[in-house]
């Protein structure tokens, strides 16, 4: 039986929780969100969901919301927010039909040509939670 190399394993313990307990979702970093191969599996995931984009921001508030675990940072300090957070991330009352998400899920057939701008990294880190907490399996895939 092949084993996974030490590096690989710490990095899965990472998904599962096992570093700071099972009940426990650790937060993407703003480099591992902002890979375009993260962002390109993040789409494809997102869009076998079958997730409307005017309703993709209500998914994600719903599955964190519900969420009731504990969300840290890599260094293990808690995560705070609250759900208007999400929200305001995904600028709804500035785009209204969600057309960044229609862009987005765009990414799943044809992988972004750079890494992510910083004023879309809270929306990715949004959308990323909902499926570290929702689909870890996926998630694990998906962060690699």
């Amino acid at each position: 039986m092949q084993t996974l190399p030490r590096a690989f394993e710490e990095k899965l313990a990472r998904f599962t929780g096992d570093e700071f307990g099972s009940d426990t979702v650790e937060v993407a970093s703003n480099y591992q969100l902002g890979r375009q191969s993260h962002v390109h599996r993040l789409a494809i995931a997102t869009v076998e969901r079958n997730i409307p984009r005017r309703r993709l921001a209500d998914w994600v508030a719903t599955v964190i919301a519900r969420y009731e675990g504990k969300i840290v940072w890599a260094t293990g300090v808690e995560f705070t927010f609250d759900e208007m957070a999400i929200y305001e991330a995904f600028e709804i009352e500035k785009d209204k039909s969600q057309r960044w998400v229609g862009d987005f899920y765009k990414f799943a057939v044809h992988p972004p040509k750079q890494t992510a701008q910083g004023r879309v990294i809270d929306r990715l880190r949004f959308i990323d939670l909902a499926f570290r907490i929702k689909y870890p399996e996926r998630a694990k895939i998906i962060a690699l």
